[in-house]
Order: structure tokens, then C-alpha cells, then sequence
């Protein structure tokens, strides 16, 4: 592996660095930190901006803790006893990338500030956890108001008490839900996946939620994810009304864009939509689909290969629950994104690049063609 300019050589001497300090003196909260610095500490080449150097180090942080170093392994020791199961039942909710529960904490009636999982708090609290479910999908209709964007309040509370991969996270400030994040973790054929679906953050606070979003990478790639998935609305292929929509979101299309970028996320070049949760009609088709690479074992010559993308994008349509146990084959709007990629692969470009269907001229209506 070899993670931007540093080497798996270099990895393994900051995880060496790392074991031989006891972490066991350091707060749980401040591992994360003590790897990071020790990893920045290593020689970079001359003339690197702070800003690549501290994105190499984001990046090398993944990988450390995807290569599973003496550290982790001992906080993990230290909390998976907390719960039976630990590792499958509470693999998203901590912000240091160790195994178990994260502590949910109030100050009065409200969460306290800080980052928080919705699936540990239906755990600890039901009421309240359903009070603060209903709050958070009222943010996701402000940021998500188009017909059959988004599950309501039960469904996704099935999914935080039914499907163990999946959570909400929620990133509260002043008692204000400012950042908020669909997450789960499927398996396929190439390893786990993972996918973030329905951010919304409110303005002013991008460099909380930014830091928050690359935890919750680390904390995948952690747990052996291969890749991370997301949703981005791709404004060449809305129509007026949904553009002047979406730029009074929360987060605005372009900013949107722009912040899963910064993230290392690239857009898929074929078309991608969100099948209908119910009724037919309410497909969302002016999507695009972004990744972010963790394990680049998972490419063929920098490409997704027809049977990758299958495994990514048709893995994360088979968990919608009108989708599970059935054929997800047979779903239309799944269908037509699979007729636009070739055997021989699909590219990954930058997100706000123009991909190829669009440059042919499919248009829109790329669902129907």
C-alpha cells in the first residue's frame, strides 16, 4: 500500500512509534491525535503545501488504522467488553476509531454538544431518542424536500433497530443539531462497503462537519471497508426548479460538491439514481454517484470494473427495505444505470466534472433513453 507520498515503510514506522508509546496514558478522545502527530512527523517531500501535508496525513491516519496498529487494538481491548458483539453491533459510533458504544451524553433535556449515534441513543433512551429522530428528520425535509428523497421517521428508525451496520450520526452544537449523516456498511464480493447518504450541515459549521465526515471514513476503513459510497445532486441534469431548490439547502449544491471533494470523493462516470422507496414515479434520477477509494486493490487500472460497480452500486440498492430479499436486477432505475456501463469498466473523475453519458448527450432523461 502506499498512501499519497508516504510509504508503507514509513506507515509501519509511525505504527511502531505508536506501540512503543503506551497509549493507555493517553485519553481515548486524544489517540487519534497522538497517531496523527507521529504520522506528520515524518520526513515529506520539500516544497509540500501545509494543506497537501495535512491531507496526506488524513489519508496516511486512514490507512494506520486500516492496517489495525498495537494502539487501536488495545483501546479496542479496553471497550469491547462493554457490549457482546461489539464489533458487528457498534462498528460507526465512536470518533477515535475504536470498537464500542459511544457514551451519549445530555446537558438538561437536550444532547450535549459533541458527536453522537442515533443507533446508541435508541439504545440508551427510546423517548427521547425518538423525539430527536423526528427533529433530525425535520432538517432532512428542509435539506431533502423532493418527492421520495428521503424514508420517513419510522423507516428509518426500523433501520437504526434492524439492520446492525447502520446508523445516523449527528454532530450537535449549542444544542443544535448542526451536521447530520445517513451511514451504514454492507458486505459484498469486494469487502465491506460503505455509504453515506443525506448530509446536510448548517452553514458556518463546514470545518466541524468535514472533520466529522473523515472520522466516520476512518472508522470504515477501520473495520476493513474497501471503499466509501455517497449520493451528490449533479446540478447539469436538474431542471431550474430543483437548482434553485437545492442552493437554499443547507449545504448548497456547489458546496456540497465541493466539501466531499476536499474528502477525497470522485464521481463514478455513468449515471446513477436512487430507486423508488415506494411508489413508482419517485425515482431521484439527477444524481451522482461519489467514492472514495480506501483500498485501491479494489480497481483495474484506475477503473471500477463492471462486476466492482455492480457490487457497490446494485449492494447498496439491495439494502433499501423495499428492496431486500428481491432481485434488485430487476429494479428499473438500477436497470438503466447498468445499461450505461461498459464490460470494460467505469472511470473515477472529479466530482464536478461532466461524465461521459451527459457528453453524448443522454441528457436528464437518461433512465428513459
Amino acid at each position: 500500500m502506499k498512501t499519497g507520498t508516504f510509504s508503507d515503510a514509513q506507515i509501519r514506522a509511525a505504527a511502531a512509534l505508536v506501540a512503543r508509546r503506551p497509549l493507555s496514558d493517553v485519553a481515548v478522545e486524544d489517540r487519534a491525535a497522538v497517531i496523527a502527530g507521529t504520522i506528520a512527523k515524518l520526513p515529506t517531500p520539500a516544497g509540500m503545501s501545509a494543506a497537501t501535508k495535512a491531507q496526506l496525513v488524513r489519508e496516511s491516519l486512514v490507512a494506520l488504522w486500516s492496517a489495525g496498529n498495537e494502539g487501536r487494538r488495545e483501546a479496542a481491548e479496553q471497550t469491547a467488553h462493554s457490549k457482546p458483539n461489539a464489533k458487528e453491533h457498534h462498528p460507526l459510533e465512536r470518533t477515535d476509531g475504536t470498537v464500542g458504544p459511544l457514551a451519549v451524553r445530555f446537558a438538561g433535556d437536550k444532547l450535549a454538544d459533541g458527536v453522537h449515534s442515533m443507533r446508541e441513543l435508541f439504545a440508551v433512551d427510546p423517548a427521547r431518542a425518538e423525539k430527536v429522530l423526528k427533529s433530525y428528520h425535520r432538517h432532512l425535509k428542509t435539506a431533502y424536500p423532493g418527492k421520495g428523497e428521503v424514508e420517513g421517521p419510522k423507516t428509518l428508525e426500523s433501520y437504526l433497530k434492524n439492520h446492525p451496520n447502520w446508523d445516523i450520526t449527528l454532530q450537535v452544537e449549542k444544542g443544535r443539531i448542526v451536521f447530520g449523516a445517513n451511514t451504514q456498511r454492507f458486505d459484498s464480493a469486494l469487502g465491506p462497503i460503505a455509504v453515506f447518504e443525506h448530509l446536510f450541515g448548517a452553514k458556518g459549521h463546514e470545518a466541524a462537519a468535514e472533520k466529522t465526515v473523515a472520522d466516520i471514513v476512518a472508522r470504515h476503513a477501520s473495520f476493513g471497508a474497501k471503499a466509501v459510497l455517497t449520493e451528490l445532486n449533479d446540478p447539469r441534469i436538474m431542471s431550474k426548479a430543483q437548482l434553485a431548490e437545492d442552493e437554499a439547502r443547507p449545504f448548497a449544491r456547489a458546496d456540497h460538491i465541493a466539501f466531499m471533494g476536499r474528502l477525497g470523493f470522485k464521481a463514478i462516470d455513468a449515471p446513477y439514481g436512487q430507486p423508488s422507496f415506494g411508489m413508482p414515479g419517485e425515482e431521484v434520477t439527477h444524481l451522482v454517484a461519489g467514492l472514495r477509494i480506501i483500498d485501491p486493490s479494489i480497481l483495474q487500472g484506475g477503473k471500477l470494473s463492471s462486476e466492482a460497480h455492480a457490487q457497490i452500486v446494485g449492494g447498496f440498492h439491495a439494502t433499501f427495505d423495499n428492496l431486500i430479499g428481491k432481485d434488485v436486477n430487476l429494479d428499473p432505475t438500477y436497470a438503466a444505470i447498468r445499461r450505461y456501463v461498459p464490460e470494460s469498466g467505469v472511470a473515477l473523475i472529479a466530482l464536478d466534472a461532466e461524465r461521459t453519458f451527459l457528453k453524448k448527450g443522454a441528457g436528464a432523461d437518461w433512465a428513459n433513453a
